[in-house]
């Protein structure tokens, strides 16, 4: 089982300082440079804001999702 927390600056830094051990970092898609920072310290795994069950899947942006796999 992998450990796996919710990117911050706050959370970056205690790894670094080898203060707290992750697997990996959680971001959202919000953010390039944040997912950029994260994975230099750790794997990321990115959550994107699909919402399903609204009926609003043509509006995702699928190339940028898929610049992520």
């Amino acid at each position: 089982m992998k450990l796996a927390v919710n990117y911050s600056s706050e959370a970056y830094h205690l790894v670094n300082e080898g203060k707290i051990d992750v697997d990996v970092f959680k971001c959202p898609d919000l953010n390039d440079k944040l997912i950029e920072t994260a994975q230099s310290c750790r794997p990321a795994y990115v959550h994107f804001n699909l919402d399903a069950g609204t009926g609003n899947m043509d509006k995702v942006d699928w190339i940028k999702i898929e610049n992520f796999l």
